[in-house]
């Protein structure tokens, strides 16, 4: 994902947990209604971690991973 500014948007479930989570570049809202249709290429896995570099101007997602006791 290019761009540096992003929308982020929870669906469903709780603020801290949504059951949907869209990441959205600024620079791709063109209106103040966004259907389904348009958000689907957006859609990220709730269970990870993000990150943006500043220098590629990318955002990758990584899985959570679970710290051995």
């Amino acid at each position: 994902m290019g761009g540096g500014e992003a929308f982020a948007e929870g669906v469903g479930g709780e603020p801290s947990l949504p059951e949907q989570l869209y990441i959205i570049p600024l620079s791709r809202i063109n209106s103040s209604n966004l259907d389904i249709s348009f958000l689907e290429e957006f859609k990220q896995e709730v269970n990870r971690n993000f990150f943006f570099d500043h220098t590629t101007k990318n955002l990758t997602a990584k899985s959570f991973s679970r710290a051995k006791v």
